[in-house]
């Protein structure tokens, strides 16, 4: 795997991003859900979407933490 660098306040930035549109696809399931299958073809369900948006927010979360572990600041 590579690594791509991101500086700290904009992988902050991007998980409160991600974890809004997670929470926003789980919060109005019956509007999106139709919307998405529309626009993917039935081929990436809307649990997909919030799943691959939760991960990937918990890898970027987890890559700012150790980040700023190696520079001895707070969390």
């Amino acid at each position: 795997m590579t690594g791509v660098a991101v500086d700290l306040v904009d992988a902050v930035d991007l998980v409160g991003a991600l974890e809004f549109v997670a929470d926003w696809l789980a919060s109005d399931r019956g509007v999106l859900e139709p919307s998405l299958c529309r626009f993917a073809s039935d081929h990436y369900l809307l649990d997909d979407l919030h799943d691959d948006l939760v991960r990937l927010a918990a890898v970027v979360g987890q890559a700012r933490s150790v980040a700023i572990d190696e520079l001895g600041g707070p969390r």
